[in-house]
């Protein structure tokens, strides 16, 4: 068995005689020890309910993994995409949720209840036409929020007319209660991060839009260029000369003549 090389999960090794292991080491043309690449097999790893049961093909985009659902559905899918968690299940998990019958609340046909609905579907639906927008991107719903209609409401309240939707403050982050007593929101310290909007709002709120932090507070041109009195084309223009962003959004135009000044 002496120097037989074996391959394992925390590397390549070399069996010495009695069965002792070291580390492969391997030189190159100079002589220069060079490490092996690691062999990661996601093999028996459980995402959701995707369980790894193979892998398909490595390719230099990433490698993809062949997964069996709870349900028997089989599937090939990135590994990147396991981990980030952007898939848990063949679609099966997005159905039960939304296949939940109303609970006691009465509130099936309002407009909240078919809110909650259409959150879920855009979230772990693969089948609904925004999934590519939201669950695809890692968009997902807290646990509170995910299996309870009352809590989501409770949390929320009643929508303040038709004018209003629903909206994420920040559009990177997902559907969150930020309750400290939700078992995903609570441990990870987040804050909520919803709320009833106009349309006119969710306008600003896109991730088209051009957000600028300024003492500590991320607003977009249009809303800094609002409340300080300014154009938003006077700050925008400020932004791009490099000016920082508490100057840009504070300093008072300067009129000389008929001309106008940023400075």
């Amino acid at each position: 068995m002496n120097g037989l090389v074996s391959v394992g999960r925390g590397g390549d090794y070399v069996v010495e005689e009695g069965g002792g292991r070291r580390p492969l080491q391997l030189r190159d043309d100079l002589g220069r020890i060079t490490v092996p690449n690691k062999l990661i097999t996601e093999v028996g790893n459980r995402y959701g309910r995707w369980v790894v049961v193979a892998q398909s093909q490595s390719t230099p985009g990433g490698s993809r993994w062949s997964v069996r659902c709870d349900c028997g559905t089989e599937r090939v899918v990135r590994g990147g995409g396991l981990r980030s968690g952007r898939t848990m299940s063949c679609g099966c998990l997005g159905r039960e949720l939304l296949g939940q019958r109303a609970k006691s609340h009465g509130m099936s046909g309002t407009p909240e209840y078919r809110t909650w609905i259409r959150m879920l579907s855009r979230c772990f639906n693969v089948a609904s036409p925004s999934y590519a927008d939201y669950g695809e991107r890692g968009i997902c719903v807290c646990v509170s929020w995910c299996h309870d209609f009352a809590v989501f409401l409770t949390c929320l309240g009643p929508r303040p007319s038709a004018e209003y939707s629903l909206d994420r403050i920040d559009n990177d982050g997902g559907y969150w209660c930020g309750k400290a007593e939700c078992p995903e929101c609570g441990p990870l310290g987040r804050e909520p991060n919803c709320r009833w909007a106009t349309g006119t709002t969710q306008a600003r709120n896109t991730r088209r839009n051009h957000r600028v932090t300024a003492f500590g507070t991320s607003k977009t041109i249009v809303e800094w260029a609002e409340g300080a009195g300014l154009s938003r084309h006077v700050v925008g223009q400020r932004i791009r000369s490099g000016w920082n962003a508490e100057r840009a959004v504070t300093t008072p135009l300067v009129r000389k003549g008929r001309r106008t000044a940023n400075a």
